[in-house]
């Protein structure tokens, strides 16, 4: 046996006269033992104390900690030791150390229900409030352990019966958590607090009740607590009981006078709870003894309703035995079987149609289980919804059917599955929009490829004259336009309005796609209904970069529209300040009048909305900084006084509208 293992053992042991012959030949009195503590922990805790007075005689340090911050002095408290803790006070022991989790040796004590121990170290001015990392007193310890005459010298020597934890808990919230009856009753004759709610709310009764203690609950109730206090969530000592599947609680509370059909803040009862947690007993007692099968909660769900949802396949079979109502709607307008088909509840569905239900009820916005399972990707539940007779065409308030859902979704397999079993590929809904339209609307071009691999239109309209091409442009997606154009698309397609693909990409100022629909042989001077080109769009909403492109395409500046008016002419009326300034480089026409015979300038000084007017007179003064560089720089004497009087004009016609 090697030295240190040999000092183990007779530490251990207690032998005095092996310990003393070890120090003598030069063992370490504070080496760490196997354990990880040191020799003084070991006697301590063991009872030693002859052995604890020699080691600290040998110069034991005697608030050396173990691998949880605890010193002798908590050890020998925790372990009982009376006599240890005397003397490890009297050698100097902090009586106030504090453990890993800010416990002293007074908790521990109080813990282990030493009592002796614990009159000691108070006698000795032990903190009787001190809190540990969670808040805690020693009396807290004491009644969460149950240890009463612990708990009852605390209280006679004045610990505070209303000491809260960092949850709220108090010494009478944790009895009754529990089960420690008589602590509780201690607690109570003692003047706590018996309606005292913890931070979620529940009261010494709510915590016994969700734990089973019924003697602590009948003690509870006897004594005067609210039967019926809810907490945070509203739920009530029944409904936690139910939950939990505590049925003698349940029973004990209904005798007692609770409400079976109280509801919390979602409007849940106790059937609700225990049907969802799919406690079959519980709900037989609780139906029995006269709760509605039927109640609702906020949502307007059943007992029925949420079984089904959890898939509870024999709560819900027992529900229908008892007479729940197969088609019962939630404020959504949606039956058990189109929360199971959502949660894809396979075997439930199955179930419910086997027991009748409506394989087509639609919910408020008309849609069927078979529109919910085809959106939340349920293949193997829409299968089993076709195969049991489900109409794969269904449209719902919109018109969508289950495949418009699936491809706006971006759901492929689904897609493929629906179109595999007859779904039709050019469904329109209410706005003409086909799934391909949905699934270009949300951006899914691998939806968008395999909609076009299947044989869907490509230049389908929808009832504003929108292909595909218009939606994706639009949305400023690029490269699925580039997979429009190399699939066919119409460049030149026009919507209600007679926009093109570039009139839009110009008017959203998505550059990229502008130049890719030029280089795609895209029509750069398309007019629409109002006779305005891309380039009028794009100055109109102020997108210089893309106005840029288009003149350097080839754009004409000054194309009129309907009302004669040019680009410039529409961004200066919307005070777009830069875009001015480029069309002037570019050589625009200052004077130029639209068909009122108005030039822009005039009509961006003279509108009606204010910060158009600031606007246009901020752009006046910039060009006019703007002309008496040109006239700096003019080659010609001529050039310049042209330049000249442009300024001259344009700050005349400032002057004249203001």
């Amino acid at each position: 046996m090697s030295t240190v293992t040999a000092f183990e053992a007779a530490i251990t042991a207690g032998d005095l006269t092996k310990v003393a012959r070890a120090l003598d030949r030069g063992q370490d009195v504070n080496a760490r033992l196997s354990s990880g503590r040191t020799p003084c922990h070991v006697a301590a805790m063991l009872g030693h104390k002859d052995l604890v007075q020699l080691l600290l005689d040998r110069d034991a340090n005697i608030e050396a900690t173990d691998e949880w911050g605890r010193t002798p002095c908590h050890v020998a408290a925790w372990r009982g030791h009376k006599d240890l803790v005397q003397l490890l006070l009297d050698r100097g022991a902090n009586i106030e150390a504090t453990d890993e989790w800010c416990r002293t040796p007074c908790h521990l004590s109080a813990s282990a229900g030493h009592k002796d121990a614990l009159q000691l170290l108070l006698d000795r001015g032990a903190n009787i409030e001190a809190t540990d990392e969670w808040g805690r007193s020693p009396c807290h310890e004491a009644a969460s352990a149950g240890h009463k005459d612990a708990l009852q010298h605390l209280l006679d020597c004045g610990a505070n019966v209303e000491a809260t934890d960092r949850w709220g808990h108090k010494p009478c919230h944790l009895a009754a958590w529990k089960g420690h009856e008589d602590s509780v009753r201690l607690l109570i004759d003692r003047g706590a607090n018996i309606e005292a709610a913890d931070n979620d709310g529940d009261t010494a009764l709510t915590l016994a009740a969700w734990n089973g203690h019924v003697n602590t609950v009948r003690l509870l109730i006897d004594r005067g607590a609210n039967i019926e206090a809810a907490d945070e969530l509203g739920r009530t000592p029944c409904h936690l009981a139910a939950s939990a599947d505590r049925k003698d609680m349940v029973r004990l509370l209904i005798d007692r006078g609770a409400n079976i059909e109280a509801a919390d803040e979602s409007g849940l009862t106790p059937c609700h709870l225990a049907a969802s947690a799919g406690r079959k007993d519980m709900v037989r007692l609780l139906l029995d003894r006269g709760a509605n099968i039927e109640a609702t909660d906020e949502w307007g769900r059943t007992p029925c309703h949420l079984a089904a949802s959890a898939g509870r396949k024999d709560m819900v079979r027992l529900l229908l035995d008892r007479g729940a109502n197969i088609e019962a709607a939630d404020e959504s307008g949606r039956t058990p079987c189109h929360l199971a088909a959502s949660a894809g509840r396979k075997d439930m569905v199955r179930l419910l149609l086997d027991r009748g239900a409506n394989i087509e009820a639609a919910d408020e916005s008309s849609r069927t289980p078979c529109h919910l399972a085809a959106s939340a990707d349920r293949k193997d539940m829409v299968r089993l919804l076709i195969d049991r007779g489900a109409n794969i065409e269904a449209a719902d308030e919109s018109g969508l059917t289950p495949c418009h859902l699936a491809a706006s979704a971006g759901r492929k397999d689904m897609v493929r599955l629906l179109l595999d079993r007859g779904a039709n590929i050019e469904a329109t809904d209410e706005s003409s929009r086909t799934p391909c339209h949905l699934a270009a609307s949300a951006g899914r071009k691998d939806m968008v490829r395999l909609l076009l691999d299947r044989g869907a239109n490509i230049e389908a309209a929808d009832e504003w004259g929108r292909t595909l091409c218009h939606v994706f442009t639009w949305m400023c997606r690029k490269d699925a336009v580039r997979l429009l154009i190399d699939r066919g698309a119409n460049i030149e397609a026009t919507d209600e309005w007679g926009r093109t693909p570039c009139h839009l990409a110009a008017w959203k100022g998505h550059e990229d796609s502008v130049r890719l629909l030029i280089d795609r042989g895209a029509n750069i001077e398309a007019a629409d209904e109002w006779g305005r080109t891309p380039c009028h769009l794009a100055a109109w909403k102020g997108h210089e970069d893309s106005v840029r492109l288009l003149i350097d395409r080839g754009a004409n500046i000054e194309a009129a529209d309907k009302w004669g008016r040019t680009p410039c002419h529409l961004a200066a009326w919307k005070g777009h300040k830069d875009s001015v300034r480029l069309l002037i480089d570019r050589g625009a026409d200052l004077r130029c009048p639209d068909s009122a015979g108005v030039p822009w300038l005039v009509r961006a000084l003279s509108t009606g909305v204010p910060a158009h007017r600031q606007q246009a007179r901020r752009i006046t003064n910039a060009m006019c900084v703007h002309l008496r560089a040109f006239a700096a720089g003019a080659t010609s004497p001529s050039e310049a006084d042209q330049w000249r009087g442009l300024k001259a004009w344009i700050e005349g016609t400032v002057d004249m509208l203001e």
